[in-house]
C-alpha cells in the first residue's frame, strides 16, 4: 500500500520556527510568576544526530543538527504523597531538514510517595502525560500519551538510582508516524562535587520504529509493508517512510555542571542499536543543553 504524505498550505517550516521563537520568548520573560509551591525552568538544547533516517543502508544514512527549546512549569501539592502538575511547551527546529520541525504543548500529572523519612527513603512515582504536537509536515501532527512507574532510591546522600517502566502511544494524522511502544530503563546518578553530577543509563524499548530509504525498495513491497513517500530530506525523488516492530537497546551518559543556583550546562551522549528480524541500524546522538531554573 502506497500512501502519499499530505502537504500543509503554508510554508512547511513556518509553524515550527514560530514555535521556536515563542519558546525563546518564554525563555526570556515571565520568570517572576512562580508561587512558593511552584517552580519552572527553561531548557535550550543543541544536538547532533548521525543517522536521522534510522537507516541500515549506508547510502541512506543522513546526519542532522537539531535545536530545541522548552519551557516547563511545575506545581506541587503536599509532601509525602506529592501530587505534581507539569506544563511544558517545546519547539524543535532542524536547520537542514525543516520538514521535521514541530511544536508541542503537554501536561504531566505525577503522584509521588516516599516510604519513610530522610534522604535514603525510597520513592515511588506514577506519571501520566499527554501532549499535542503541530508539525511542519501535516502528516506528522499528532497527539501522544505516556504512563510510567518509577522507583527511586538514594544511597549515601550523593548517589541515586532509578528503575522504571514506560508505555507510549502517539497517534499521528498519517499512519506511518504512529508509535506504540514500551520501555524499561535504569539510571544512576552520582554527585561528583558541589558543581558536577554524572549520570549513566540504559534502556530496552519494544515497539514501533520508523525508517526512511531511497526508492526503489522491492523488498518492502514484497513484505507488504505500508509505504509512505516523503520529501522531508529534499532529495530529487521522494523517499520511502516505513514502520515495523523492533527492539532498541540504548546506553547513555550525561554530565551536568551547575553555575550557581540559576544555570546548569548538561552534556550528553547516547548510543542506540535497533534490531528487527535480521536487520539492525545504529544511532549516535550528542547534545549540549543549558537549563535555567526559576
Amino acid at each position: 500500500m502506497i500512501v502519499p504524505l499530505s502537504r500543509p498550505r503554508f510554508h512547511r517550516s513556518g509553524l515550527a520556527r514560530s514555535g521556536c521563537m515563542l519558546g525563546l520568548a518564554l525563555a526570556s520573560g515571565f520568570t517572576a510568576m512562580a508561587a512558593p509551591a511552584a517552580s519552572s525552568d527553561v531548557t535550550t538544547r543543541f544536538s547532533w544526530h548521525d543517522n536521522v533516517t534510522n537507516s541500515e543502508i549506508a547510502t541512506d544514512i543522513l546526519p542532522a543538527f537539531e535545536f530545541a527549546a522548552a519551557r516547563t512549569y511545575r506545581v506541587a501539592l503536599t509532601r509525602d504523597d506529592a501530587l505534581l502538575l507539569t506544563g511544558r511547551l517545546t519547539a524543535e527546529a532542524w536547520p537542514r531538514y525543516d520538514g521535521l520541525d514541530r511544536t508541542a504543548l503537554g501536561l504531566k500529572l505525577v503522584w509521588q510517595h516516599k516510604f519513610g523519612l530522610g534522604a535514603a527513603a525510597p520513592t515511588l512515582r506514577a506519571e501520566f502525560s499527554g501532549a499535542a504536537a503541530a508539525a511542519s509536515e501535516s502528516g506528522r501532527t499528532s497527539r501522544a500519551g505516556t504512563a510510567a512507574l518509577v522507583l527511586r532510591q538514594r544511597f549515601a546522600q550523593l548517589t541515586r538510582v532509578e528503575l522504571g517502566h514506560e508505555w507510549l502511544r502517539n497517534d499521528a494524522r498519517q499512519l506511518a508516524f504512529d508509535v506504540t511502544a514500551r520501555q524499561f530503563f535504569a539510571r544512576a546518578s552520582h554527585q561528583i562535587s558541589s558543581k558536577w553530577e554524572l549520570t549513566l543509563g540504559a534502556r530496552r524499548r519494544y515497539g514501533t520504529a520508523l525508517s526512511y530509504s531511497a526508492p526503489p525498495r522491492p523488498d518492502l513491497v514484497k513484505l507488504g509493508k505500508p509505504i509512505t513517500f516523503v520529501t522531508t530530506f529534499d532529495r530529487a525523488t521522494p523517499w520511502i517512510a516505513y514502520y515495523f516492530n523492533a527492539h532498541t537497546d540504548t546506553l547513555e551518559a550525561q554530565a551536568s555542571r551547575s553555575f550557581g543556583r540559576n544555570l546548569a550546562l548538561v552534556l550528553s551522549a547516547e548510543y542506540r542499536e535497533t534490531s528487527h528480524g535480521t536487520s539492525r541500524y545504529f544511532n549516535r546522538v550528542g547534545s549540549a543543553a543549558l537549563v535555567r531554573p526559576f
